[in-house]
Parts: C-alpha cells; sequence; structure tokens
C-alpha cells in the first residue's frame, strides 16, 4: 500500500469512527430519555428525519467498510445499524442487522467482547419484540461467550439481561 493510500485509510478510519460517536451519542440522549423518545417518534416528523439521516450515514459508513475490507469495521458499523434500529423500536431489523454483525465476529474473532455484545445485541431485540423463548435461548448463547472470554462485564450485562 502507498502512503496516498495509507493516508485515505486513515481518513477513513477516522470519519467512520467520528460518525459512530455521533450516531450513539444521539442514540444515548433518547435512551435517557425514553418517554420523551416515545413521543418523539410517534409525532416529530423532524426525529424521523433525524433517524433517517444517521441511518444514511450509517450506509455510506458500510459501503466505506466494505470498499476497504475490513470486515471487523464492518461489524463495528454494523452494530451501529442495529442500535439505531432498535431505538427505532424495529427490533426485527436490528435483530437482523446484528446477527450479520455477530457473524462477521464469530468469524474473525470468535470469543471476544465483540462477539458477545452482538450476540447480546440480538437477545434484546427478540425480549423487546415479545419472543421470550428465543430470546433466552440467545442470551444463554451469549453467556457461554462471555464465559469463555473470561469477560466479568459481559457475563453481568448478559445475566441482567436474563434475570
Amino acid at each position: 500500500m502507498n502512503l496516498s493510500g495509507l493516508k485515505y485509510l486513515i481518513i477513513s478510519l477516522y470519519l467512520i469512527q467520528f460518525c459512530a460517536f455521533i450516531s450513539s451519542t444521539v442514540i444515548t440522549l433518547f435512551k435517557r430519555h425514553s418517554t420523551i423518545k416515545r413521543l418523539a417518534f410517534r409525532s416529530s416528523p423532524a426525529m424521523d428525519t433525524s433517524s433517517e439521516m444517521a441511518l444514511s450515514i450509517i450506509h455510506q459508513m458500510k459501503q466505506l467498510a466494505r470498499k476497504l475490507k475490513v470486515d471487523t469495521l464492518t461489524a463495528k458499523v454494523l452494530n451501529e445499524e442495529g442500535l439505531n434500529y432498535f431505538y427505532m423500536g424495529n427490533y426485527k431489523k436490528a435483530a437482523q442487522v446484528w446477527d450479520s454483525c455477530a457473524s462477521i465476529w464469530k468469524k474473525e474473532l470468535p470469543l471476544s467482547y465483540n462477539h458477545a455484545r452482538a450476540v447480546n445485541n440480538i437477545g434484546n431485540a427478540y425480549m423487546y419484540n415479545s419472543e421470550y423463548y428465543e430470546a433466552l435461548k440467545t442470551f444463554f448463547n451469549a453467556l457461554k461467550i462471555s464465559q469463555q472470554i473470561n469477560s466479568k462485564k459481559s457475563v453481568s450485562q448478559v445475566l441482567n439481561n436474563i434475570g
């Protein structure tokens, strides 16, 4: 790889990281204010526009990550996309996106915190979609991964979801 290609790669990675940060910051703000979030999603065209704008940015980041052929970066972008769908209330789509994310992590780093988190997120999507049996099966899968990597943080998150 020549120097200009390396510069392009570094700039692209920073852009993706920045966009992911903005996306997750917006999501965190709405997560903390769930009542406001529910009302806003039901009644405000501005909120729908913001959600669509976030998804548009994420789709651009996903295309860039795939163009760069960096699967772990693609998985991180997919995680952000799943979060957006989840907080928009589209739990089925969130589960599908996180399933793609988990598949990449399973292939690239099967025993990693990111893989456990993606599987745990799928379980949350099932739970919020009232698919409790599937949620429990998925949570126990996430628990198994979390225990294998010896991550107390991940184990506690999964056990919280199970309990």
